[in-house]
C-alpha cells in the first residue's frame, strides 16, 4: 500500500484516476465543495482510484491531454506538503470512535461557505471559469460513457447551492439533465438556475413550470413534463433517471452506465402490494389544504368523502416510490400512449399519485395487459430495488431534522456497501 500526501485547493481542483503500475491517466474533475483544504489521499499501485492534485498557479485553462496532466502530476509532486489534518476514511467507515471525533472536529473548524441563490447570476456571467473553478467534468471520461446518455429531472424548489452540487456530481457533458422549478418558488430562485443551466448546452429548464402541491398531481406532471422535454431535445439518451433536489449519488456515472447495460431496457422501479398498498391513498378524491411552509399540500389520511371510481382499462393499482429508472422506451409508452395518459388523467385527486403511477404501469404480473417496455412480470414484492437508498422508519444509524432524513458518519458503512444508485 502507497500513501501519498498531496496539497489539496478548495478552488481549483482536478481528479486524476491514475494508474502507477501503468503510469496510464483519466482526467475528470473534482467535487470541490466536500474537499477538505488538505487531505491525505491513500492509493495502490494495483487499481486505478480517484486522487485529487492542484492545479499549478501559472495554468489557466485545464486541458485534457497527457502532456498537461503530466504536468500536473509533476507538479504536485515537486509542491507536495504534508497535510496538517489527515484523515483517514478507512477507520471513518469502519466506525472508530476516535477517528469519527476527529472528522466531526476538523469539519467544525472548516465550515463550508453558503452561496445564496442571488450569487449564481455572478458566478454564471464567466460560463467557462465558472465550470472550470466548480469542477464541472468538460468532455467524456471514457467511450463507454460516451455511447451511453442518460437523462436526468431534478426538480427543485429551494437552495440552489446543493442543486448545483447535485448536477456537478453527475454531470457529463454526453447526457442531459432537465431542470423544473417549482411554480410556488421565487423569481430569484428560478432566474438563478436559468442563469445556471445556460452555461450548458446539454441543462435545460422544463417549458413549462407546475406549482407544486406536496402529495398532489401536480408533481407527477411536472415530471411528465420533464419527460416530454426531454424525449424532443435529445434522441440518444437510453434511461431516464428522476431526483429530487437533496439526494446525492453512490455511484459513478460510469457504474451507472455499466449497470444500466445490464439492465438491457428494463425498468427498475419499487413494487408494492398486499397489507401495505394503502387504498385509502386513492379511493377517496383528496383536497389540498395549507402546509406547515403556507403553501398548499395533501395531508395523508385527511381525505374527502368522495369516492374515486376504479382505475381505467381494468387496471390493478400497484404502489411504489415516487423515484425509479426508467428506459427510455418506457418513458416515450408514458407521454403517448392513451392507456397510460388515462391512468394519470384518473390519478389526479388521489393522494401521492406518483408513488403508484410509475409502479403501476411497470408490474405486469398485476397488468399483463398493459405491455408496457421494460416492464417486470415476476412478483413486485420479491424484486429487489435498486434505484434509490432511502430509510423509513429508524432503519439506520442517522437523525431527522424537520422530519428529513439527515446522514452521518455512522450510515457512511451501509451507504458504501449497498448497490443503490442514488441517496
Amino acid at each position: 500500500m502507497t500513501y501519498i500526501l498531496l496539497r489539496v485547493s478548495m478552488e481549483r481542483d482536478i481528479v486524476i484516476r491514475a494508474s502507477l503500475s501503468k503510469m496510464s491517466f483519466e482526467v475528470g474533475l473534482a467535487d470541490l465543495t466536500t474537499a477538505a483544504p488538505e487531505a491525505a489521499i491513500e492509493m495502490t499501485t494495483e487499481e486505478p482510484v480517484q486522487a485529487k492534485y492542484t492545479i499549478p498557479p501559472n495554468v489557466t485553462n485545464i486541458k485534457s491531454d497527457v502532456r498537461d496532466l503530466q504536468q500536473y502530476w509533476d507538479w504536485n509532486f515537486a509542491n507536495r506538503q504534508v497535510p496538517k489534518h489527515i484523515i483517514n476514511c478507512k477507520a471513518v467507515l469502519e466506525d472508530e470512535e476516535e477517528e469519527i471525533q476527529r472528522v466531526k472536529k476538523f469539519m467544525t473548524n472548516h465550515q463550508r461557505n453558503i452561496i445564496q441563490d442571488k450569487n449564481f447570476f455572478n458566478l454564471t456571467k464567466d460560463c467557462i471559469r465558472f465550470k472550470t473553478e466548480r469542477g464541472y467534468v468538460r468532455r467524456s471520461l471514457s467511450n463507454e460513457e460516451e455511447e451511453f446518455p442518460i437523462a436526468f429531472s431534478i426538480l427543485l424548489y429551494k437552495d440552489l447551492q446543493q442543486v448545483e452540487r447535485l448536477l456537478r456530481a453527475i454531470y457529463r457533458p454526453n447526457n442531459i439533465y432537465c431542470l423544473h422549478v417549482d411554480g410556488y418558488s421565487s423569481d430569484e430562485l428560478y432566474l438563478a438556475t436559468q442563469s445556471l443551466a445556460n452555461c450548458f448546452k446539454n441543462v435545460f429548464l422544463t417549458t413549462k413550470r407546475e406549482k407544486i402541491v406536496y402529495a398532489g398531481y401536480s408533481r407527477l406532471q411536472a415530471e411528465i413534463n420533464c419527460m416530454s422535454d426531454a424525449l424532443v431535445k435529445d434522441s440518444k439518451w437510453k434511461y431516464y433517471i428522476n431526483l429530487a433536489s437533496e439526494v446525492f449519488p453512490l455511484k459513478t456515472n460510469l457504474e451507472m452506465v455499466k449497470i444500466l447495460k445490464v439492465y438491457n431496457g428494463a425498468n427498475d422501479i419499487e413494487g408494492i402490494t398486499g397489507n401495505r398498498l394503502g387504498r385509502i391513498r386513492f379511493m377517496y378524491e383528496y383536497a389540498p389544504k395549507p402546509g406547515p411552509m403556507g403553501r398548499p399540500m395533501l395531508f395523508q389520511g385527511q381525505h374527502t368523502n368522495i369516492t374515486k371510481p376504479p382505475p381505467p382499462h381494468n387496471i390493478q393499482i400497484v404502489r411504489g416510490s415516487a423515484y425509479g429508472i426508467f428506459s427510455r422506451g418506457f418513458v416515450d409508452y408514458i407521454v403517448h400512449n392513451q392507456i397510460a395518459i388515462d391512468l394519470r388523467k384518473w390519478g389526479n385527486g388521489s393522494y401521492s399519485p406518483d408513488e403508484h403511477y410509475w409502479a403501476t404501469l411497470h408490474h405486469l404480473q398485476i397488468n399483463p395487459h398493459l405491455h408496457t417496455p421494460g416492464g417486470y412480470d415476476g412478483e413486485p414484492m420479491k424484486k429487489p430495488w435498486l434505484a434509490v437508498y432511502a430509510s423509513w422508519g429508524g432503519q439506520d444509524p442517522c437523525y431527522r431534522y424537520n422530519r428529513v432524513l439527515v446522514y452521518n458518519f455512522k450510515t457512511f458503512r451501509s451507504l458504501s456497501s449497498g448497490q443503490s444508485r442514488i441517496s
